[in-house]
């Protein structure tokens, strides 16, 4: 087992285990991991089979669990056993470039409407409802500024997430190689380079293109119906897709972008103002 005083920053994930080949993720998988590897059951031979999938355990209560979840923690590609499925997304992710998909939720619940309570907005789940409620309604302060750019951010775990798109993307794909700031722009990479066309639920009727979402697919219409939707909101310009969009409005746009758009921009547009201010002052003296 490492030593326990041994501490890892949270932006050098992912590392090697250094008694395996397999990648590190986070301080969490960390933890988990090293019992694994490194704890007094590290050499005991798996003895227990799974009759449903061939996967291996050493302990009769992992193997009950596992039937018990119908094989949902091993890989369905190498057969590999995990104790979280989380640890069995990411193993998908990063070595077989896969991305689990998750449970689709049931017409009823897709019907289903949170409104708030303190003003008009209304969300598709519980979750997005409580994310607005603590951001807009209980006046959680933006305390953490980035200094590279001055953004302000709602937690520290939220600003290291931050910086991180301030130096050179480190994570790479699995099937190209092409290296990402985090695994968020991975998995979009993946799902727009990587995902066979014949996987692709939404099929366009005009050409052999295929998409994963009925979204991606309405855009892309546009570009067969010569369609431009999606306005700028500050001057005539229109696109066929809101990705253009978006980047007409950052790149034209910025300051009305921000206030409209990023979390703190106010309080970051104001010391933005102030510090240009200030050099002023000291330019004139």
């Amino acid at each position: 087992m490492p030593p326990k005083n041994e501490w890892t920053p949270a932006s050098a994930y992912p590392i090697k285990c250094p008694n395996c080949p397999k990648m590190i993720m986070g301080k969490s998988m960390k933890y988990h991991h090293s019992r694994k590897c490194f704890g007094p059951d590290s050499n005991k031979k798996a003895s227990r089979i799974c009759h449903l999938c061939g996967a291996s355990f050493k302990h009769r209560k992992a193997l009950d669990h596992h039937i018990s979840i119908n094989c949902a923690n091993s890989c369905n590609i190498c057969g590999q056993v995990f104790k979280l499925l989380s640890e069995r997304r990411e193993h998908l992710l990063m070595t077989h470039g896969k991305i689990m998909k998750f449970k689709r939720r049931s017409e009823e619940e897709m019907k289903e409407k949170f409104a708030c309570e303190k003003c008009d907005k209304v969300y598709r789940s519980q979750g997005g409802l409580d994310v607005h409620v603590r951001k807009v309604h209980d006046g959680i302060s933006c305390d953490h500024q980035c200094n590279e750019c001055g953004k302000f951010l709602h937690s520290g775990a939220s600003l290291k997430r931050h910086v991180l798109l301030h130096k050179p993307p480190e994570l790479p794909c699995p099937t190209c190689g092409k290296l990402f700031h985090n695994k968020s722009y991975l998995r979009i990479h993946l799902q727009d380079e990587h995902i066979p066309q014949q996987e692709r639920k939404f099929k366009c009727d005009m050409c052999e293109k295929a998409f994963i979402t009925n979204k991606y697919l309405s855009e892309h219409r546009n570009v067969h119906l010569n369609l431009k939707p999606f306005k700028c909101r500050w001057c005539d310009k229109c696109y066929q897709n809101s990705s253009n969009q978006n980047a007409h409005e950052r790149a034209s746009h910025w300051d009305a972008y921000v206030l409209v758009t990023k979390v703190g921009a106010g309080k970051r547009i104001r010391v933005k103002l102030i510090t240009q201010t200030a050099e002023k002052e000291s330019e004139e003296n």
